[in-house]
């Protein structure tokens, strides 16, 4: 695509801004507590910046949109599902787990279970985080793919270091600094975007004589069961997942742990609302879209070539920061419940944890690659997992 030089400085400036905070001042001279749990110094901003920076990515955005062109109000399950999770985590477990003083889910387990169940739970949790940063480096890929027509062998390759500086910027105390800065940009793309498609749209009278009450403004637009199973999963996949929990872990005392939980809650659902208000626009105008390019295709028609290259700086850095969230919680629990029993110096320990992180991420990369070159079929998987993108 061919894109003016004001699309392109905006696209540049917005990334380098986050990459700024990423590595500021807070960056600087870290120890183990530093980089896994912030000194346990965050406050309830921070804690939320935490949460939301890891746990609104691609799906809450780009996703969302898509499934609204989809099926409708049903796609809000995501983002609806993600601050019900992070309600109930504020109400009934910010506190007893912050009064824990523990670092990681496996070491809270094994205070019950013992050490087994610690290696085996540290190995799952870690797998499955594994499988969704691919997910998320799928979904940088694409939108670097389509911006700038580059191979995907090559925009992999990019979103794969990006995730690493963003990973080994400074940790969880970087990471709530980086989430509040993305959330702000999220939220100012998503606005514009949403307030827009909807009064474009004609409003709310006009939508519903578009469509049909059923499916299109139901939550159950695609089915009870897959509705009902999509929030069973956002509750357990937030309440079980190492980084989301580790932000909680990072608070500087109990109240700031429930507090930033609850700002999550409350920050999360409108985004979804937004997105769905997008879907449905572009249904009413052009039924026959690629639904993942929805959202692209709608800011790239819709506005400014400046206001868009900061929304799609936006949309990338929505999922660099997502799977770079994820790795720090792959990480800290690698360093926690694996590495620390077998290396005794606190400076080697950090030392192996950016080595830790760094492998992993390279991993990740080749993964991505794979999927994306050599087997279509995973890429088309993770996009029907992940996004309900159909294969």
């Amino acid at each position: 695509m061919n894109f003016n030089l004001s699309f392109l400085a905006a696209f540049v400036i917005t990334l380098l801004l986050i990459v700024s905070v990423a590595w500021g001042k807070s960056s600087k001279a870290l120890n183990n507590n530093d980089f896994s749990l912030s000194g346990r110094k965050a406050n309830s901003w921070r804690v939320s910046g935490a949460i939301t920076g890891t746990l609104v990515g691609g799906a809450s955005t780009v996703g969302t949109a898509q499934l609204a062109y989809l099926y409708g109000l049903s796609a809000w399950w995501f983002t609806l599902g993600a601050g019900l999770a992070c309600l109930f985590l504020g109400l009934f477990l910010a506190v007893p787990l912050r009064q824990s003083n523990v670092v990681t889910i496996p070491q809270f387990i094994s205070r019950y279970y013992g050490e087994r169940a610690r290696v085996v739970a540290s190995f799952y949790l870690a797998i499955g985080m594994f499988i969704q940063i691919i997910a998320q480096l799928l979904a940088c890929g694409a939108i670097l793919a389509v911006l700038f027509d580059l191979p995907l062998w090559g925009s992999a390759s990019i979103s794969a270091l990006l995730v690493i500086l963003f990973t080994l910027g400074g940790g969880m105390k970087s990471a709530g600094n980086i989430g509040l800065v993305k959330m702000a940009l999220i939220y100012l793309t998503m606005i514009v975007s949403g307030w827009y498609a909807y009064e474009s749209s004609g409003g709310w009278s006009v939508l519903k004589e578009s469509f049909p009450a059923f499916p299109w403004f139901s939550l159950f637009g695609y089915g009870t069961k897959e509705g009902l199973s999509d929030l069973a999963s956002m509750l357990v996949g937030v309440l079980s997942t190492q980084t989301y929990l580790q932000a909680i872990f990072s608070a500087n005392n109990e109240a700031s742990a429930r507090r930033g939980a609850l700002l999550s809650a409350a920050i999360i659902p409108p985004l979804g609302i937004l997105g769905v208000f997008v879907g449905l626009y572009m249904r009413q105008i052009n039924p026959d879209l690629e639904s993942a390019l929805v959202l692209p295709i709608f800011i790239m028609q819709s506005f400014h070539e400046a206001f868009a290259g900061v929304a799609f700086a936006t949309l990338l850095i929505a999922a660099v920061g997502t799977a770079s969230g994820l790795a720090l919680g792959v990480s800290t629990t690698l360093k926690i419940d694996l590495l620390a029993k077998m290396v005794r110096h606190t400076e080697s320990l950090l030392f192996f944890r950016v080595l830790s992180t760094s492998v992993l991420q390279s991993w990740t990369g080749v993964f991505s690659l794979w999927g994306c070159v050599e087997q279509p079929s995973v890429s088309r998987f993770y996009l029907q997992f992940f996004f309900h993108q159909p294969a």
